[in-house]
């Protein structure tokens, strides 16, 4: 029964998280101007790079 009522906490915490990390690489990109492409590349590489991070961390070896 506990499972059943907890079952949408980890969508959540995804959606969320997604929320978030938008959030703050708008912001940053907009301080930092669209003039010069440093800002954009910045707010598509650094997520990238959390990403693979979490991924390799959560990998099992087989």
């Amino acid at each position: 029964m506990s499972l059943a009522m907890g079952a949408g906490t980890g969508s959540a915490l995804l959606g969320v998280c997604q929320l978030d990390w938008a959030f703050l690489v708008s912001i940053c990109v907009a301080l930092g101007g669209t003039i010069v492409p440093l800002p954009i590349s910045l707010g598509i590489l650094i997520p990238a790079v959390v990403a693979l991070g979490i991924w390799l961390l959560g990998r099992k070896n087989i």
